[in-house]
């Protein structure tokens, strides 16, 4: 098994769907064991760099909900999506940035601090 984890943020890597439902009903046994729940409204399923047939995007049975398939997630502030592009994240970023810089762009632009202030 292959995966990612940050603090409560887990993410799983299979090779296939019926490899990643296995891999859900054994993480969940193992959670349940220890009294913690996996959140199914929270998780979600996607493929990375392939496409899938509607008929195979239907939710993962588990006995705590349904995890739901998605062409696109954000894990740790970075969009993935299932065609690997990653153009929306940066542009969303970059604008985040020139909102932020102009937001400050008075203050540091502002005749009223000296050069002593700056550093």
């Amino acid at each position: 098994m292959r995966w990612l984890a940050y603090a409560d943020d887990i993410c799983i890597l299979a090779d296939s769907k019926a490899e990643l439902s296995s891999i859900l009903n054994i993480f969940n046994d193992v959670l349940t064991k220890f009294g913690m729940t996996l959140n199914a409204e929270k998780s979600f399923w996607m493929t990375l760099g392939c496409s899938i047939d509607e008929s195979d995007r239907e939710a993962i049975q588990l006995p705590c909900g349904s995890v739901k398939f998605t062409e696109s997630f954000k894990y740790l502030g970075v969009e993935l999506t299932s065609d690997l592009a990653d153009t929306a994240d940066i542009d969303a970023k970059l604008s985040r940035g020139r909102s932020t810089f102009t937001s400050l762009s008075k203050v540091l632009c502002s005749s009223a601090l000296s050069v002593l202030s700056y550093v």
